[in-house]
Protein backbone atom coordinates (compact mmCIF):
# COMPACT_ATOMS: atom_id res chain seq x y z
CA UNK A 1 0.00 0.00 0.00
CA UNK A 2 1.02 3.12 -0.96
CA UNK A 3 0.76 5.34 1.66
CA UNK A 4 1.85 8.69 0.12
CA UNK A 5 -0.59 8.06 -2.99
CA UNK A 6 -3.63 7.66 -0.39
CA UNK A 7 -2.87 11.28 1.59
CA UNK A 8 -2.03 13.19 -1.27
CA UNK A 9 -5.72 11.92 -3.03
CA UNK A 10 -6.92 12.58 0.06
CA UNK A 11 -5.76 15.68 0.92
CA UNK A 12 -6.60 16.87 -2.72
CA UNK A 13 -9.95 16.04 -2.01
CA UNK A 14 -10.83 17.62 1.53
CA UNK A 15 -9.17 20.69 -0.42
CA UNK A 16 -11.39 20.85 -2.70
CA UNK A 17 -14.17 19.54 -0.75
CA UNK A 18 -13.74 22.78 1.76
CA UNK A 19 -15.20 24.88 -1.12
CA UNK A 20 -17.98 23.28 -1.45
CA UNK A 21 -21.37 25.39 -0.81
CA UNK A 22 -23.75 22.67 -1.95
CA UNK A 23 -27.45 21.32 -0.52
CA UNK A 24 -25.66 18.96 1.60
CA UNK A 25 -23.44 20.50 3.08
CA UNK A 26 -19.48 20.73 3.68
CA UNK A 27 -19.61 19.42 7.20
CA UNK A 28 -21.69 16.54 6.69
CA UNK A 29 -20.30 15.76 3.09
CA UNK A 30 -16.77 15.35 4.74
CA UNK A 31 -17.66 13.39 7.64
CA UNK A 32 -19.60 11.29 5.25
CA UNK A 33 -16.27 10.35 3.63
CA UNK A 34 -14.17 9.72 6.81
CA UNK A 35 -16.89 8.07 8.21
CA UNK A 36 -16.81 5.37 5.12
CA UNK A 37 -12.49 5.40 5.20
CA UNK A 38 -12.79 4.66 8.54
CA UNK A 39 -15.14 1.44 8.30
CA UNK A 40 -13.19 0.35 5.33
CA UNK A 41 -9.91 0.44 7.06
CA UNK A 42 -11.55 -1.59 10.50
CA UNK A 43 -12.71 -3.78 8.18
CA UNK A 44 -9.74 -4.29 6.77
CA UNK A 45 -7.56 -4.99 9.79
CA UNK A 46 -9.73 -7.93 10.42
CA UNK A 47 -10.23 -9.10 6.64
CA UNK A 48 -8.22 -8.66 3.21
CA UNK A 49 -10.52 -8.61 0.86
CA UNK A 50 -10.22 -5.30 -1.04
CA UNK A 51 -7.40 -3.71 -3.35
CA UNK A 52 -7.18 -1.11 -0.51
CA UNK A 53 -5.48 2.17 -2.20
CA UNK A 54 -7.52 2.37 -5.05
CA UNK A 55 -10.91 1.74 -3.13
CA UNK A 56 -9.58 4.44 -0.18
CA UNK A 57 -8.77 6.46 -3.30
CA UNK A 58 -12.28 5.61 -4.82
CA UNK A 59 -14.10 6.71 -1.49
CA UNK A 60 -12.40 10.17 -1.54
CA UNK A 61 -13.03 10.84 -5.08
CA UNK A 62 -16.62 9.54 -5.34
CA UNK A 63 -18.82 12.59 -4.21
CA UNK A 64 -16.12 15.51 -5.17
CA UNK A 65 -17.89 16.24 -8.48
CA UNK A 66 -20.84 17.46 -6.04
CA UNK A 67 -18.65 20.51 -5.96
CA UNK A 68 -19.35 21.55 -9.02
CA UNK A 69 -23.25 19.67 -9.07
CA UNK A 70 -25.50 18.52 -6.71
CA UNK A 71 -27.60 16.35 -9.27
CA UNK A 72 -27.08 13.08 -10.51
CA UNK A 73 -24.27 14.00 -13.10
CA UNK A 74 -22.18 14.31 -10.14
CA UNK A 75 -20.69 10.89 -10.54
CA UNK A 76 -19.66 11.29 -13.96
CA UNK A 77 -18.16 14.92 -12.78
CA UNK A 78 -16.23 13.08 -9.39
CA UNK A 79 -14.56 10.57 -12.47
CA UNK A 80 -13.45 13.27 -14.60
CA UNK A 81 -12.32 15.44 -11.73
CA UNK A 82 -9.95 12.00 -11.00
CA UNK A 83 -9.25 11.80 -14.48
CA UNK A 84 -7.69 15.28 -14.34
CA UNK A 85 -6.10 14.27 -11.09
CA UNK A 86 -4.67 11.14 -12.64
CA UNK A 87 -2.62 12.79 -15.65
CA UNK A 88 0.83 13.26 -13.71
CA UNK A 89 0.12 10.43 -11.17
CA UNK A 90 1.25 6.79 -11.43
CA UNK A 91 -2.10 4.64 -11.82
CA UNK A 92 -2.05 0.85 -12.95
CA UNK A 93 -5.70 0.17 -14.79
CA UNK A 94 -6.73 -1.99 -12.40
CA UNK A 95 -6.59 1.00 -9.51
CA UNK A 96 -8.29 3.17 -12.13
CA UNK A 97 -11.48 0.17 -12.83
CA UNK A 98 -11.81 0.38 -9.22
CA UNK A 99 -11.54 3.90 -8.74
CA UNK A 100 -14.30 4.29 -11.53
CA UNK A 101 -16.22 2.00 -10.88
CA UNK A 102 -16.77 3.70 -7.40
CA UNK A 103 -17.16 7.12 -8.56
CA UNK A 104 -19.88 6.09 -11.38
CA UNK A 105 -21.90 3.27 -9.66
CA UNK A 106 -22.20 4.33 -5.87
CA UNK A 107 -25.60 5.14 -6.75
CA UNK A 108 -28.49 3.19 -5.33
CA UNK A 109 -29.77 2.27 -9.21
CA UNK A 110 -26.24 1.61 -10.32
CA UNK A 111 -24.52 -1.88 -10.97
CA UNK A 112 -21.07 -1.77 -9.38
CA UNK A 113 -18.89 -4.70 -11.03
CA UNK A 114 -15.42 -4.66 -8.56
CA UNK A 115 -16.19 -5.81 -4.92
CA UNK A 116 -14.94 -2.41 -4.03
CA UNK A 117 -17.83 -0.61 -6.19
CA UNK A 118 -20.51 -2.80 -4.43
CA UNK A 119 -19.14 -2.20 -0.91
CA UNK A 120 -19.19 1.40 -1.44
CA UNK A 121 -22.49 1.58 -2.77
CA UNK A 122 -23.92 0.10 0.28
CA UNK A 123 -22.07 2.13 2.83
CA UNK A 124 -22.61 5.36 1.03
CA UNK A 125 -26.16 4.35 1.58
CA UNK A 126 -26.08 2.72 4.97
CA UNK A 127 -23.57 5.36 6.53
CA UNK A 128 -25.97 7.95 7.16
CA UNK A 129 -27.16 5.76 10.21
CA UNK A 130 -23.88 6.60 11.69
CA UNK A 131 -24.07 8.24 15.08
CA UNK A 132 -21.23 11.03 13.71
CA UNK A 133 -23.73 11.51 10.92
CA UNK A 134 -27.17 11.63 12.33
CA UNK A 135 -25.71 14.40 14.98
CA UNK A 136 -24.47 16.51 12.41
CA UNK A 137 -27.51 16.10 9.87
CA UNK A 138 -30.39 17.15 13.19
CA UNK A 139 -27.77 19.76 14.38
CA UNK A 140 -28.00 21.37 11.04
CA UNK A 141 -31.96 20.78 10.58
CA UNK A 142 -32.51 22.17 14.38
CA UNK A 143 -30.20 25.20 13.19
CA UNK A 144 -32.14 25.58 10.05
CA UNK A 145 -35.51 25.20 11.14
CA UNK A 146 -35.08 27.30 14.35
CA UNK A 147 -36.35 24.95 16.76
CA UNK A 148 -35.44 21.46 18.15
CA UNK A 149 -39.08 20.12 17.39
CA UNK A 150 -39.23 21.53 13.63
CA UNK A 151 -35.83 20.12 13.21
CA UNK A 152 -35.97 16.85 14.90
CA UNK A 153 -39.44 16.32 12.49
CA UNK A 154 -37.48 17.19 9.71
CA UNK A 155 -34.93 14.92 10.78
CA UNK A 156 -37.20 11.85 10.80
CA UNK A 157 -38.85 13.10 7.63
CA UNK A 158 -35.17 12.75 6.46
CA UNK A 159 -34.34 9.40 7.95
CA UNK A 160 -37.56 8.00 6.65
CA UNK A 161 -36.44 8.67 3.05
CA UNK A 162 -32.60 7.94 3.65
CA UNK A 163 -34.19 4.62 4.60
CA UNK A 164 -35.69 3.54 1.58
CA UNK A 165 -32.81 4.47 -0.60
CA UNK A 166 -31.05 1.45 1.47
CA UNK A 167 -30.27 -1.72 -1.04
CA UNK A 168 -29.61 -4.34 1.80
CA UNK A 169 -32.20 -5.77 3.65
CA UNK A 170 -30.14 -6.78 6.42
CA UNK A 171 -29.34 -2.15 6.88
CA UNK A 172 -32.83 -1.68 6.36
CA UNK A 173 -34.05 -3.75 9.45
CA UNK A 174 -31.22 -2.51 11.62
CA UNK A 175 -32.43 0.73 10.75
CA UNK A 176 -35.93 0.76 10.64
CA UNK A 177 -35.51 -0.85 15.19
CA UNK A 178 -33.46 2.21 15.49
CA UNK A 179 -35.97 4.48 13.63
CA UNK A 180 -38.79 2.51 15.75
CA UNK A 181 -36.82 4.13 18.99
CA UNK A 182 -36.12 7.34 17.80
CA UNK A 183 -40.23 8.09 16.86
CA UNK A 184 -40.51 6.54 20.47
CA UNK A 185 -38.74 9.52 22.02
Amino acid sequence: MNNIKIAEAKNYCLKRLNNYEGKIGKRLLIQMMLSIEKKVIQYEETNTPFNLEPFLIGIYFHDLGRILSDGDDHPELSYKLFDEYKNDKDFSLEEIEIIKDCCLNHGSSSTPITKEGKYLQILDKSIVFEPEIILIVLEELVEKEGSWEKGYKKFIEKMNKWHTKIPDQKVRNKFQTTLDYLNKL
